[in-house]
């Protein structure tokens, strides 16, 4: 269930624009399970943020990116996004 989730937030965040309903399933996830998939997880927080207003929530956004690009490092797509 918690890859699900994961997923949906993904989608319903970069394919179909809908970023509210993205972040209802990522606290969904993270009320179910706190440790699953942290970096991924941030990441996805990140992409929320922007999609939501990317002017406005930049920095939050970055601040998201940033924790996950700790725990892996060599993530590309996320150093890509994060403009490094």
């Amino acid at each position: 269930m918690p890859y699900a989730l994961l997923r949906l937030a993904n989608i319903l965040t970069s394919e179909l624009s809908r970023p509210e309903e993205a972040q209802i399933k990522l606290n969904d996830l993270v009320r179910s399970d706190r440790d699953f998939e942290v970096a991924r997880v941030q990441e996805t927080q990140g992409d929320i943020y922007l999609k939501q207003d990317e002017h406005k929530n930049i920095d939050r956004a970055l601040v998201h990116y940033k924790r996950s690009i700790q725990i892996q490092p060599n993530n590309l797509v996320l150093l890509l996004k994060m403009g490094k």
